[in-house]
């Protein structure tokens, strides 16, 4: 098992905010992920490997992850915990489950009546996306799928020449 240390803005750029029961820094620059989850919103590269960026990995009970967590910087006292109401708990996990499922919808198996029963969770179409064949998306209200990969462009939205509308 291991566990990852990312930044705040590496998960608000995933559209993931940091939930209370994460590990935080104490000035909230840093969170701590288990590998299963940081797995689940990390960028991949083009052969589906994640890809670690600037994050740090710890193996669990390392000596350098406990060393880390009884810092200065990652150690809380009673008075400085921050505490969150259960509904804010509950709302943030449930945006972070949206963008979870929105960022990987592409990789599921859904057929294609199922994805337009659920087209809201997939992702709007946005120009510098690297696109397989197959990869659906929203724009203009409607969901589109790829009929070749490219990269999207502006200027090139999908249209009835490069994917089929629904």
């Amino acid at each position: 098992m291991k566990f990852i240390v990312v930044t705040n803005d590496w998960l608000s750029a995933r559209g993931v905010i940091p939930l209370p029961t994460m590990r935080k820094s104490k000035d909230g620059s840093k969170i701590i992920l288990h590998e299963d989850y940081f797995n689940l919103i990390a960028p991949r590269n083009e052969k589906g490997n994640v890809e670690l960026g600037d994050a740090t990995v710890y193996a669990h009970n390392s000596a350098e992850l406990n060393e880390l967590l009884s810092s200065d910087e990652w150690t809380w006292s009673e008075e400085e915990t921050p505490t969150d109401t259960a509904d804010y708990i509950q709302l943030a996990a449930v945006q972070n489950l949206m963008a979870v499922t929105k960022s990987g919808i592409n990789t599921m198996a859904l057929t294609d009546t199922e994805a337009l029963r659920v087209k809201d969770m997939y992702p709007e179409w946005a120009p510098g996306i690297e696109v397989k064949t197959g990869y659906k998306c929203q724009h203009e209200g409607s969901l589109w799928k790829a009929r070749q990969g490219h990269t999207t462009q502006d200027g090139w939205e999908p249209s009835m020449e490069t994917a089929s509308l629904w």
